[in-house]
């Protein structure tokens, strides 16, 4: 425009200054000008960069000019008063010859001026091209006016685009009638849309979640030019919903009409989640069973109290009030441990979340464990705010796991007393398993450590791979079918040395994990014991069929035996015969009870046998006959010899002590005889009485040291006579027994008459002594002995004698 205008009146130069501040109200030093637009003509040199801020003092005339608010003609600058010297100076300087300014003025308020330089040569400028200059000055002031109107409005524009496009919350604006007219890019990136032109052409019902969400917004607002903070459930491009928090105002015309609705909106979806989960915790907190404390971080000693859960209180017996403003140190006694507090204080002052247990006191003064998780909250600048405190009472569980250590001391010794490896295997659900508890023989039997942790790895690489997988598989079974696991296996020790175990488990279900408890025992004296089982069993097999001997094998069922094997012996048997039948017979773990039946052929013996019962019946029945004849013969020899040795008597008593001759002696010698013939016939018929079972015997208690004197006595004179010493050797104190007497005195007569008749020279000593609750009585010699003996005479009674003692109270051993 300045062109146009320079060009129609034959400027060189043209162009405007505007006022940086009133030059007719505010202080001249304080208010400068500035050339802001220029036009210069080909061959012209600019002077704009020259021209700025240039101060109104420089140029008073100018100013002076200016002030007056009507156009300056200069058709001379040469020509200048004095007084524009200054501006003379400076107008020469930029070649100007004549020039033509004209004031610019908004309102009552001077701006600025416009004008036109000629250069090249002077140019006079009459009062029509002033007019036409004035009026174009004015038209271009109103238009410098209106392009920089339209500038700021594109700059606030620019800045309000800006600064909407760069918030985080949606800006719209929108008309009664026309709907949504303006809306920032965030605005549709909160409703799901591309771009912002496909948000404008919504009805803007379809930005609501429902109907029902669109009226209780516009409820809320009603009636309000400006509303803050509405929750409204608004709807995305996709169908999701979220929560916005919507503020905005209502924009009238000069009389009163809504012309806009301008709002924002931010998503508080989160914020709701936030609140929720904020909600959530809260009452989780207050709900909780262990106790929480939130204390404020302060520089003081012990943090002060700014919130207690319900469960703290009731842990403590402090009441949530009265815990307020106290520190924790309220909850210390005497046996609070100083090293936990003084871990706990370490913790607090490097900023460092701490875990730990001590004991503390509730208000009534009772002691309780607390186990104590404390963590700091920092705020967003990283600084601590509060710190955190969970306590749980741990009292109970202190208790019982002492109770546990004991019964697991206990445990574990019994598992140490018992032979083999106690252990505990545990299968968890997800497939995993481990091991709980191994006994300390696994050291011993193993040769492997007892740690739990690594036992089940060290035992499966000892175990061959030729058995490895088996007992994997045996192992799986168990676990999946939850029954009792039973296996075999060799293991090899890390001395080299090769064992044989047996592992048996039982299973036990703990919640969702299973337990196997069991033992490991070392069954390497069995398995070689079952080896040379098998190995006599093979031997034994053999032996069956070669066996001479026929051997029947059976299992006993209930309807009775049933043969299963017969050696080749056994079926080459033929013709009735004898045989003695051994059996033997064992459980069998598969079925019914197995025997072996083995018959020997006694068909031989059972012959001599029945031979010889023939011979023993016949020489019994010999035997008898003779005792019978012993005794009638007794009895028949009694009456005549009796009387011989009655007429021996008598004769003796006849015949005078002093005669000489052979009548004294033959009638000696005659009763003698008898005599001695009656004792044989006397022993004889006792003999046949005891072999026949006729002899009475009547067992009683008897002095029986008086009993052997007596008797002893009566030999004195035939031992004199012999030449035979005959002692007695009896305890002083009464010696009793049970015996027969007449059997007794029997069995001493002829016992001593034997002892007497058999010595030639020497002695005979009857003896008798107490000997271990019993009464031994020995009748002993220095004769030749029973073997030597010739039996002429009464030899019969040492047979006699020795089928007494038993009936008389004891027994008889010839010495």
């Amino acid at each position: 425009a300045l062109g146009t205008v320079g060009s129609f009146v034959g400027a060189d130069r043209s162009y405007v200054f505007l006022f940086d501040g009133d030059p007719e109200e505010d202080d001249l030093h304080e208010t400068t000008q500035s050339n802001t637009h220029e036009w210069c003509a080909d061959g012209v040199v600019s002077q704009q960069d020259r021209l700025q801020d240039m101060p109104c003092t420089a140029i008073p005339w100018w100013i002076e000019q200016m002030c007056r608010r009507e156009p300056l003609i200069i058709p001379s600058v040469a020509n200048l008063p004095e007084a524009a010297d200054a501006e003379q100076e400076i107008l020469e300087a930029q070649d100007i010859q004549s020039m033509v300014v004209l004031p610019m003025t908004q309102g009552d308020r001077l701006v600025g001026f416009v004008g036109f330089d000629a250069v090249e040569t002077q140019v006079g400028w009459d009062e029509e091209t002033i007019t036409i200059l004035r009026v174009l000055g004015d038209a271009l002031f109103s238009a410098l006016r209106r392009k920089e109107m339209e500038e700021k409005l594109r700059e606030r524009e620019e800045r309000l685009q800006a600064i909407t496009e760069n918030v985080s919350e949606g800006i719209y604006r929108s008309a009664p009638d026309e709907g949504l007219i303006y809306a920032n890019e965030t605005f549709a990136e909160l409703f799901g849309y591309e771009d912002v032109a496909t948000v404008l052409e919504l009805d803007p019902a379809r930005l609501y979640s429902t109907p029902e969400a669109r009226n209780r917004f516009r409820k809320a607002v009603q009636g309000q030019d400006w509303f803050d903070g509405v929750e409204v459930e608004y709807q995305r491009a996709d169908g999701t919903t979220f929560v916005g928090l919507t503020s905005g105002s209502i924009v009238r015309d000069e009389e009163g009409n809504v012309q806009y609705y301008d709002g924002s909106i931010t998503d508080i979806t989160e914020r709701k989640k936030r609140e929720r989960r904020l909600r959530v915790l809260s009452e989780a907190v207050e709900q909780a069973e262990e106790g929480i404390l939130i204390m404020e971080h302060t520089s003081g000693d012990g943090f002060p109290i700014r919130y207690a859960n319900a469960a703290f209180t009731q842990m403590t017996g402090y009441d949530g009030e009265e815990l307020l403003g106290q520190s924790t140190h309220i909850l210390r006694g005497p046996n609070t441990d100083p090293d936990t507090i003084a871990s706990l204080q370490e913790a607090v002052e490097a900023g460092e979340p701490w875990v730990g247990e001590t004991v503390n006191y509730k208000r009534d003064g009772t002691p309780f464990v607390v186990r104590w998780s404390t963590a700091p909250i920092r705020d967003e600048n990283g600084e601590i705010e509060y710190w955190v405190s969970f306590e749980w009472d741990v009292t109970e569980r202190r208790e019982m796991e002492e109770r546990l250590r004991e019964r697991e001391t206990r445990l574990r010794g019994l598992a140490n007393s018992i032979p083999g490896v106690v252990y505990q295997f545990t299968a968890h659900p997800d497939g995993t398993h481990g091991t709980r508890f191994v006994s300390d023989h696994a050291e011993s039997l193993l040769g492997i450590s007892s740690d739990p942790e690594h036992f089940y790895e060290q035992f499966i690489e000892r175990v061959p791979p030729s058995h490895r997988d088996a007992l994997r598989a045996s192992a799986r079974e168990a676990v999946e079918r939850e029954k009792r696991w039973r296996f075999e296996m060799p293991f090899e020790k890390p001395s080299g040395e090769r064992i044989w175990l047996l592992g048996i488990s039982t299973p036990q279900r703990q919640g969702e994990t299973l337990v196997f408890n069991g033992v490991l025992l070392d069954i390497t004296n069995r398995k070689a014991a079952e080896r040379a089982v098998e190995e006599e069993r093979d031997r034994f097999e053999t032996l069956f069929e070669s066996l001479p001997t026929p051997v029947v094998r059976y299992t006993a069922e209930e309807e009775g035996p049933l043969i299963t094997d017969v050696n080749e012996a056994f079926e080459a048997a033929d013709g009735p015969r004898d045989f003695r039948v051994q059996v033997a017979g064992r459980r069998s773990d598969t079925g019914p009870p197995e025997g072996q039946a083995i018959y020997t052929d006694i068909t031989a013996r059972k012959r001599r046998e029945r031979r010889l019962k023939e011979a023993k019946e016949e020489a019994e029945e010999a035997n008898r006959m003779k005792s019978v004849f012993l005794a009638n013969m007794s009895h028949e020899i009694r009456t005549p010899l009796t009387s011989m040795i009655g007429f021996a008597e008598a004769i003796s008593d006849e015949v005078p002590d002093d005669e000489n001759g052979p009548i004294p002696r033959f009638a000696s010698l005659i009763e003698e005889s008898g005599h001695r013939l009656m004792e044989t016939l006397d022993a004889v018929l006792n003999l046949s009485k005891l072999e026949a079972g006729e002899m009475e015997l009547s067992v009683e208690p008897l002095p029986l040291s008086d009993e052997i004197e007596e008797t002893v006595e009566l030999f004195e004179t035939k031992a004199e006579e012999a030449g035979i010493d005959l002692r007695v050797d009896t305890p002083d104190r009464p010696l009793w027994g049970r015996v027969d007497p007449g059997g007794l005195r029997i069995m001493l007569r002829n016992l001593i008459s034997n002892a007497i008749k058999y010595t030639e020279e020497g002695h005979v000593w009857v003896r008798a002594e107490q000997d271990d609750g019993a009464v031994a009585v020995e009748v002993k010699d220095t004769g030749r002995g029973e073997r030597h003996r010739n039996w002429n005479g009464s030899g019969g009674g040492v047979v006699f004698v020795s089928g007494l003692p038993a009936g008389i109270g004891g027994p008889f051993t010839g010495v």
